[in-house]
């Protein structure tokens, strides 16, 4: 089916054309094939740890052919620590199983978030997804949320239509930047199966990336230093020498008379009351 996915041409028909291939190198029909996979879907946990092995196989195998696996980006992510401004988060297992069956259909997380959490902080979840089902192509739902403090929640959903590694983010244009945050969460939803029907999608390589993003930094500056650019100071050499206001005022300088007339003092006449 991942072959299918990759070639040139329909989908469908390439798919059909490379299961028909496997069927008639193992001698098998294809409703032997459904029959044993309802089966081992019923035995969840045992199909669990041949999905592991069969996982781990196909990438040493592909290691071995010098094959780049796209897996190597969710790897990249798990291979991050839980401390630093970019941490992998991830608590659980990095493999998980969920099958097309009653209370088997839905993988959940909740991570509570702790004092290492920042208002803030985005989010990224990644994963490696490989879906087999009786019915060919089979859409996978994937949501992630951030939920913070107030019981505001910000969430991201997706659907998956193959076996592409799957990135789903919460960036810097969705988050609450003032908030606090309570906890983070995410679901794979696979559609349950008819009966006689089969649908089993593995997870691989699981990763939650949380980012510290630092407020940008305002320099504030505490004295302002102004430079003063000189091209050449005269020395002074001469003596100090007292001068006169003539001198000060120098040659060029005019003296201006102000003539005062003084007016005569005025004489108080008393006059007398009249009758």
């Amino acid at each position: 089916m991942g072959l299918a996915e990759s070639e040139e041409g329909s989908v469908p028909e390439n798919r059909y054309i490379r299961v028909r291939q496997v069927f008639e190198k193992h001698n098998i029909s294809e409703a032997e094939f459904d029959s044993s996979m309802v089966y081992w879907c019923e035995h969840s946990e045992t199909l669990k740890e041949i999905m592991k092995r069969v996982s781990l196989r196909l990438d040493r195998k592909a290691e071995a052919l010098g094959v780049s696996s796209d897996q190597q980006i969710s790897d990249a992510y798990s291979a991050l620590s839980a401390d630093g401004d970019t941490a992998n988060v991830w608590l659980g297992s990095n493999f998980r199983l969920v099958l097309a069956t009653t209370r088997q259909n839905v993988f959940r997380f909740t991570i509570t978030a702790d004092s290492t959490y920042r208002p803030g902080d985005t989010f990224l979840w990644a994963f490696t997804p490989q879906t087999l089902s009786s019915r060919g192509q089979q859409d996978v739902y994937v949501q992630f949320s951030v939920q913070y403090e107030g019981d505001s929640t910000v969430a991201v959903s997706r659907t998956l239509y193959d076996d592409r590694p799957a990135i789903v983010e919460i960036g810097e244009r969705l988050i609450r930047k003032g908030s606090r945050i309570r906890q983070v969460s995410g679901c794979v939803y696979l559609p349950p199966a008819l009966k006689g029907q089969f649908a089993v999608t593995s997870l691989s390589h699981i990763a939650l990336v949380r980012y510290h993003h630092e407020p940008p930094v305002v320099a504030v500056a505490d004295s302002v230093d102004t430079e003063i650019e000189v091209d050449s100071i005269a020395e002074d050499t001469s003596e100090h020498v007292r001068l006169s206001p003539h001198e000060v005022r120098g040659s060029g300088a005019k003296e201006h008379t102000i003539n005062i007339v003084k007016e005569k003092n005025s004489k108080w006449v008393k006059r007398k009351k009249r009758k």
